[in-house]
């Protein structure tokens, strides 16, 4: 006698993923926004342009000059994004031809576009979506 095994179908529905929304349907405000009215913000998409700052290993967080010195919004998940990741090679290879060693410091002008949310020590993280080092007006 032969035996089957029952068939299991798992329903996948779900956890389709839903179309990704264009970067323009982010809300343009600046870092000094953000950092004076941190509750409004939080959940929310966002573009910022800003000073990208980090060792490529302990740190990364988002800075505006203009702003006071507290005024920074730390990187939060960034993995798999290509724009991410095609600029952080350009500047690994950038520190290659500075010959630096070790950890090698970047601040770079760039727009994000992310969603805020509260780290596990109260202060703003932004989630990266999209990432260029193209500067934009806040008109747009």
């Amino acid at each position: 006698m032969k035996r089957f095994l029952p068939l299991l179908v798992i329903s996948i529905a779900g956890c389709a993923t839903r179309p990704a929304q264009p970067p323009e349907s982010a809300l343009a405000t600046s870092i000094c926004l953000v950092s004076e009215s941190k509750d409004e913000f939080i959940g929310k998409r966002i573009k910022v342009a800003a000073l990208l700052n980090t060792d490529h290993m302990h740190y990364a967080f988002l800075k505006d000059p203009a702003c006071g010195s507290g005024s920074i919004l730390e990187l939060g998940r960034m993995d798999g994004v290509p724009e991410y990741e095609r600029l952080e090679s350009g500047w690994l290879e950038e520190c290659a031809q500075r010959g630096s060693q070790g950890l090698c410091v970047v601040s770079k002008p760039v727009v994000v576009v992310g969603s805020v949310r509260r780290g596990d020590e109260g202060c703003l993280v932004l989630d990266i979506i999209h990432i260029s080092n193209e500067m934009f007006s806040r008109s747009n």
